[in-house]
């Protein structure tokens, strides 16, 4: 009986140059189990060097190493800011933006993309001394 490219994929014994919508929605639902587990967006994160984004790029790779157990080193994620960042909308909402990339080392354009925000919920004074985030992965 022949596997299913789910099971390849969940067996570490998948090896292919391109992804197919299939294997994305897998890798979107396990990123967001794997976030939701770790109650990445359930909370306000306190500190300096941004520990949420670096937090939510290890759990993605994390779940790439997983799926792709055989060709792990093949897979990266990229997380970056947009123009800078820091955005404020007229009603004085403020966030950073973030965009993330996976894709495949040997190629050059990513085969899933997102958006990682940070909505500043401190004080009017240090807007960022707190915040939370929300993630999009399309």
């Amino acid at each position: 009986m022949m596997k299913s490219i789910t099971t390849y994929i969940e067996e570490g014994l998948f090896i292919r140059q391109k992804v197919s919508t299939k294997e994305k929605n897998l890798i979107k639902r396990k990123v967001f189990k794997e976030l939701e587990k770790n109650k990445r967006s359930s909370k306000i994160y306190r500190d300096t060097n941004w520990q949420a984004v670096i937090d939510v790029r290890n759990d993605i790779q994390g779940v790439l190493d997983s799926l792709f157990r055989e060709t792990a080193h093949e897979y990266d994620v990229s997380i970056a800011p947009i123009n800078g960042g820091y955005r404020k909308n007229n009603e004085g909402s403020q966030w950073k933006e973030y965009k993330i990339e996976l894709f495949l080392k040997q190629q050059d354009e990513a085969f899933m993309t997102g958006q990682l925000n940070c909505h500043a919920a401190g004080s009017v004074d240090d807007p960022f001394d707190r915040y939370d985030i929300t993630i999009q992965l399309f």
